[in-house]
């Protein structure tokens, strides 16, 4: 960046639900890759409830730390998911986190009230593995799906319906105190 307040080496990104899938898989090589030509990365990554559904088999990581905020409640971007994806991400070396709020739902920091879609279609349990060569595998089974009528049958098999959205007061302020804890240890120490 040409703003000599900004330090192009002190920029994070964050990101709710499919902004947070964003900020998590930004941290991979291949992404980054796609939208920064030089070797400049995000020196934090601070995904809140991201689908973790999707998981880079042997991609490589830039090596930013990445905390994860999650809502133990949340039927459609699960919290155990997503634990399961960082204990992979430690597994290879990678500095991450998570965070999990109690009892909190999908969107528990925005300002709705709670309420139910029993309708809606939800992806919750559909879980993949891409490979470098692209091919996508359905998990656990590790049945390849890569092209598209496998990867419809499997959606169809796997899509549940339901999930429950809406504010949980305490997880947001919590939350809020937790990334400014988080951003202040990567960003002004060491």
């Amino acid at each position: 960046t040409t703003q000599p307040r900004i330090h192009s080496n002190k920029i994070g990104i964050m990101g709710f639900s499919k902004g947070g899938s964003v900020s998590l898989y930004t941290a991979f090589e291949f992404y980054r890759k796609l939208y920064i030509e030089d070797k400049l990365r995000f020196a934090v990554h601070a995904p809140f409830y991201p689908s973790c559904s999707t998981y880079f088999r042997d991609s490589q990581l830039t090596g930013a730390p990445i905390k994860m905020f999650l809502g133990e409640a949340d039927s459609w971007t699960p919290a155990d998911v997503c634990e399961s994806y960082a204990k992979r991400l430690k597994q290879a070396g990678v500095d991450v986190d998570v965070i999990i709020y109690p009892e909190a739902s999908y969107a528990w920091d925005g300002d709705l009230p709670i309420f139910t879609f029993p309708s809606a279609e939800n992806y919750g349990k559909c879980n993949f593995e891409i490979d470098d060569q692209g091919r996508v595998f359905a998990m656990p089974s590790g049945i390849d799906i890569t092209d598209q009528n496998s990867r419809n049958k499997y959606l169809k098999e796997c899509m549940t319906y339901g999930g429950t959205v809406g504010s949980q007061p305490s997880a947001k302020q919590k939350s809020l105190k937790d990334l400014k804890t988080y951003l202040k240890k990567v960003f002004f120490t060491s």
